[in-house]
């Protein structure tokens, strides 16, 4: 459940939002609109990573390096 919501949480909150506009209004953007987009869809790309990331850690699937001790819950 937490990989589901890692990766499609940011994906319809950041990165599609971003990539419809620039869609949409190909040709009439200023650059002011270009940068936030981008922008944009780059945290929402590096929200996805991190966020994927940190659930496969969770869920055992790749090892967790960072010398604490884990607390299952």
């Amino acid at each position: 459940m937490v990989l589901i919501g890692a990766t499609c949480c940011s994906l319809l909150a950041f990165i599609l939002p971003s990539l419809l506009h620039m869609r949409i209004f190909k040709g009439r953007h200023t650059r002011q609109q270009l940068i936030e987009d981008y922008v944009i869809l780059i945290f929402g790309c590096l929200g996805t990573l991190i966020g994927s990331i940190d659930a496969l850690k969770r869920l055992g699937i790749i090892p967790d390096y960072s010398g604490r001790e884990r607390i299952d819950a």
